[in-house]
């Protein structure tokens, strides 16, 4: 097959300039040629140009190439930011339901981005200059005759689940040798954060490796290394000299206090395992979940822990946050308009009310960052003047950029509220480090955010019994934890559900858990805002609908997408329906998935729901 892929690659440098309208369609289908479908991308079952939906405002959308079950390719002009494409993308990918492929490919003629969708729909499972695909056609298994298994060249997924099951063996390790729940929570997120910082330079010269080794070997007391190495991390100002010169300063927050511990040989091997791990690729999404699993349920159960998929948090985040957005986008007409989606984009505020380890969270922070690289690549490209440019810099001098102070977090666990912390620091650094050398170079990578007042841990349906009331936002998302309403008395108690009950009169008393979260959700709500939730299917029916969609409806809600119901894996392995709304009117259609067990999802563009 290579000949072939050679033949094609010189082609292309010969004949394709990258425009996108006039050549994709040419270069699109001669790849599929060259990857041995003698009757190129029509033979194999391709489609170009595939109509996806029809909006009122917006008329018709196409994704370039889709080839169902198998691959959606995006192409863009020769030189795009191709990161700036892969929200479209989704979007697109979403639309096809039933038909949803694994694999998203976005391309712009020189580079082709591969996107695994059960891994992560932010980072290419591999990039490949045009020049490697002779060498790398096993990337593209997807795009053979007969389709293989692709090898990737990069697996940030399984960087991740390894480290967080050794993580969270060091948590139970030491609350098992008699360490205090709080302090050994503190500790290992201090370790968290100690073994990404040096992985991407923020520690000096792989330090916190360094310290675990000489643990290892007995060249130091573990207690005095890693905890002068916490102190110094929470001391302002670069240290000047001595064993941890150059630790600049992390933040007041998760390290203000540096707990007496140390850790024993068991303990410490575990840490060594992590360190191994190259922490740039961590995912946090998925590292959170897995890692508070293992603090609740304990080591021997890590390696069964569920978490909720990035994929299935973007049915919930790109309906609220996404579109909504971007058709404000595609209506911006002048630069004005453009300078003032920015200023609003960084005051949009998103709150998750059950927030657990912050999934939600850090995929609507990186959502947000997206559409905000989207606008100001819009503003620069369309700055051609001198005093344009002068205006973008005036701008910039002063844009405070997305920030995960916009993100606020409740929950009722200790646990899960410090780790959705986390969750964002290293989303924040993350978004620092692949953007300094753009439009966020003005920003230090340190110290850390400190989250304190934006994640807190707080029952979300009783805050009216505290002081800390729910903030307002733009958004509100999540997954309410669930629980039927012939368990709730067991589960929860007489006392609880007295309290729940005096609170939310309203609400029908044979009503799930979940509703309660859509009821307050809905209340709490600001005109012309958006929220969107997962429910246990029973939402649907009698006493529950009543008080969730049937309430949203009859105050001022419009559904505006929705999934039926459809097997959830996590936790508690139940039938789930996905509900995105808006308190007001929504004038464009309705996006209704339904689901059968042998056909999979099926798209209904509805005008109400």
């Amino acid at each position: 097959m290579s000949q072939p892929l050679q033949e094609f690659v010189h082609y292309c440098r010969q004949h394709i300039r990258g425009d996108e309208k006039g050549e994709a369609q040419i270069y699109l289908d001669r790849l599929f040629t060259a990857f041995g479908h003698a009757d190129g991308l029509k033979g194999a079952g391709a489609e170009l140009e595939f109509r996806l939906k029809q909006e009122v405002k917006r008329g018709t959308s196409f994704a370039d190439l889709v080839w169902k079950k198998r691959v959606l390719i995006e192409m863009k002009k020769r030189g795009e930011d191709l990161d700036v494409h892969i929200q479209q993308a989704i979007t697109y990918w979403l639309m096809l339901a039933g038909d949803r492929p694994k694999y998203i490919v976005l391309c712009n003629f020189t580079d082709f981005w591969i996107y695994d969708t059960d891994k992560s729909v932010y980072t290419p499972v591999d990039k490949i200059p045009l020049a490697q695909l002779p060498g790398r056609a096993n990337a593209f298994g997807f795009l053979k005759p007969v389709e293989a298994t692709p090898l990737f060249g990069a697996d940030a997924e399984d960087v991740t689940a390894p480290a967080a099951e050794k993580v969270a063996a060091v948590f139970n390790s030491l609350v098992k040798n008699g360490t205090p729940r709080e302090d050994a929570l503190r500790y290992c997120l201090q370790c968290i954060i100690a073994l990404f910082a040096e992985d991407v330079d923020l520690l000096p010269d792989h330090l916190f490796t360094r310290l675990i080794n000489d643990c290892s070997e007995k060249k130091g007391n573990s207690y005095d290394l890693i905890g002068g190495l916490f102190q110094e991390m929470n001391r302002e100002g670069l240290t000047p000299a001595g064993r941890y010169k150059d630790v600049d300063y992390f933040n007041g927050g998760l390290f203000a206090h540096t707990n007496p511990i140390e850790p024993n040989d068991h303990q410490i091997s575990l840490l060594q395992f992590a360190a191994k791990r190259n922490w740039r690729n961590v995912n946090p999404s998925i590292f959170g979940s897995i890692f508070e699993a293992g603090l609740e349920k304990g080591e021997r159960h890590v390696l069964g822990a569920h978490y909720t998929h990035e994929i299935d948090i973007k049915k919930i985040v790109d309906p609220v946050i996404v579109q909504p957005w971007s058709e404000r986008i595609e209506a911006a007409e002048t630069l004005d308009d453009l300078y003032d989606l920015l200023t609003a984009l960084c005051q949009f505020r998103v709150l998750d009310p059950a927030c657990g380890s912050g999934n939600f969270l850090f995929m609507a922070f990186r959502e947000m960052k997206l559409l905000e690289k989207r606008l100001l690549t819009l503003v620069r490209d369309r700055s051609t003047t001198r005093e344009q440019g002068r205006q973008l810099q005036a701008f910039l001098d002063t844009y405070p950029f997305v920030n995960t102070r916009q993100f606020y977090g409740i929950d009722v666990k200790t646990n899960a509220v410090e780790l959705a912390k986390v969750t964002l620091m290293v989303a924040k650094e993350l978004s620092y480090l692949n953007n300094a050398e753009n439009y966020d170079a003005k920003f230090a990578a340190l110290p850390l955010d400190n989250l304190d007042q934006n994640i807190i841990c707080a029952d979300a349906l009783l805050d009216g019994e505290s002081p800390r009331q729910w903030p307002d936002v733009d958004v509100i998302i999540g997954n309410p934890p669930y629980q039927s309403k012939n368990r709730m008395l067991s589960e929860f108690g007489g006392e609880y559900m007295n309290r729940l009950r005096a609170a939310y009169p309203s609400v029908n008393s044979y009503a799930d858990f979940c509703v309660y979260w859509f009821y307050k959700a809905h209340q709490h709500l600001k005109k012309g805002s958006f929220a969107g939730l997962v429910a246990t299917n029973t939402i649907r029916n009698n006493n529950s609908r009543e008080s969730s969609l049937d309430y949203i409806i009859n105050n001022g809600g419009t559904i505006i997408n929705a999934v039926s119901s459809i097997p959830w894996i996590g936790e508690a392995i139940v039938h789930v329906s996905i509900v995105s709304w808006v308190k007001g009117l929504y004038n464009t259609e309705k996006i209704l998935y339904t689901f059968e067990p042998h056909k999979g999802l099926t798209t209904h563009r509805v005008s109400t729901i």
